[in-house]
């Protein structure tokens, strides 16, 4: 059945599936009968603070930033209980990268020491103030620190290198690592056939107006518009990968 996706936002998998996994995963297929759009999505980035007061040079090269994520994931590897990350909420998508992370560079997911805060300010104020080994969240929630040089950005969920952000990808330095927080339409379950293709070509035809795109420069977002089959696929494949995920820490029964 047509469905349809539209974009990509920086803030770090969708509200969608967050959702529709606490709810389990019969109502998640329910999804599959509503008409959905793929509206944005953020990438998430890894930041830590240093350990003394120096600030973090802004022309740090990619060598350096890569040694740094080294040491964190033999670290992670070596003890990880010892490794804390700061992020949203349990089960949300930072938790969900945390434990992705782990996972990829052949650490314990089931193990993570994540301290889930009710924002990205709090998430901050936890690894500025020492608290934390390191924090996830938006871009835009650490940016500022992460230019000021209080905070040195280890790596982007992004596929590749966000334009204008001189942060690398998890993919470049050797870590296959890519989620995203992604947005979508959605319409009740029963919707006509005809109902449905007036709000697919609804969606298609506003992701190509100027309007949208000039959201998306204001917004930070990346446009990643997905329609048809090619989002109800995404969707389907997106919900068993962050299920799985979930049922590795615990916050979903196997």
């Amino acid at each position: 059945m047509p469905q349809s996706g539209i974009g990509d936002d920086r803030q770090d998998i969708g509200h969608h599936i967050e959702e529709d996994v606490d709810r389990g995963e019969d109502q998640a297929a329910g999804l599959h009968d509503r008409h959905v759009a793929h509206r944005h999505r953020i990438d998430h980035v890894l930041a830590h603070a240093g350990i003394n007061e120096d600030d973090f040079d802004n022309d740090d090269t990619d060598d350096e930033t890569r040694r740094e994520l080294e040491t964190m994931a033999a670290a992670l590897k070596a003890d990880i209980a010892k490794v804390t990350f700061a992020g949203g909420s349990a089960g949300g998508v930072d938790h969900v990268m945390a434990a992705l992370f782990a996972g990829t560079i052949g650490a314990d997911a089931k193990k993570i020491n994540y301290i889930p805060f009710s924002g990205g300010g709090e998430s901050l104020a936890a690894i500025l103030g020492g608290k934390v080994t390191a924090g996830i969240s938006g871009l835009s929630e650490y940016e500022g620190q992460i230019k000021s040089g209080k905070l040195r950005a280890l790596g982007v969920t992004s596929e590749k290198r966000i334009a204008g952000v001189d942060i690398p990808t998890f993919k470049e330095q050797g870590i296959d690592l890519v989620i995203a927080n992604w947005r979508s339409v959605v319409a009740p379950p029963g919707i006509t056939p005809e109902q449905r293709k007036v709000l697919s070509d609804a969606v298609a035809n506003m992701v190509k107006s100027d309007a949208w795109k000039e959201i998306l420069k204001q917004k930070g977002w990346e446009d990643a518009y997905l329609g048809g089959d090619a989002f109800a696929d995404f969707l389907k494949k997106e919900t068993a990968r962050v299920t799985d995920v979930l049922k590795s820490v615990g916050l979903v029964k196997s």
